[in-house]
């Protein structure tokens, strides 16, 4: 999954402050045809987006856009990234949406979530990295995933325990 808010470069460009939309697009076509030319049916590669009134404004160029390159596109509700001190959603862009807090969370059991740095977290709103449990440059996405820490963390989710850990504070889906 990559995360690609919209085609409009003005909106990209400031939502994401990290690589420019035109270079992410190119890091990703050229990550879809290394898979064509390695003949390799997965990874499956999606583009998902975040439904602010910026996005919503564009949907339909931007499902075009990505289906004209063979790949699919998901816009996600917005949530609070599991910062206890986002508690108002109207400034961030959807102003009908109320959160609620999630009861359970499958993503640590079946997604594992890698950054640009090679950095394995928890799941995509750990952008403060707050749950790093290795880097792939080190070990194997296979060793970060089966490793004590990350263990410990999916047992203390199998049993409710959220006190003190990102998921705490999350509104998610």
């Amino acid at each position: 999954m990559f995360s690609v808010h919209g085609i409009d470069a003005a909106v990209y460009d400031d939502l994401m402050q990290g690589p420019r939309l035109e270079t992410t697009i190119r890091n990703i076509e050229r990550f879809v045809q290394v898979k064509s030319e390695l003949r390799s049916r997965t990874p499956n590669v999606e583009v998902w987006a975040v439904r602010t009134k910026e996005v919503e404004a564009q949907l339909p160029e931007v499902r075009a856009f990505w289906r004209a390159r063979g790949i699919r596109f998901k816009a996600r509700a917005l949530d609070n990234r599991a910062h206890p001190e986002i508690t108002d959603n109207t400034d961030l862009g959807m102003d009908d949406d109320e959160w609620k807090y999630a009861t359970h969370c499958a993503i640590p059991f079946w997604r594992a979530w890698v950054l640009w740095n090679g950095d394995m977290v928890l799941c995509c709103v750990d952008w403060e990295r707050k749950h790093v449990f290795g880097n792939i440059h080190q070990q194997s996405i296979r060793e970060i995933w089966n490793s004590e820490g990350y263990r410990a963390y999916r047992e203390r989710m199998r049993r409710n325990d959220f006190a003190g850990t990102l998921c705490e504070h999350c509104k998610g889906i």
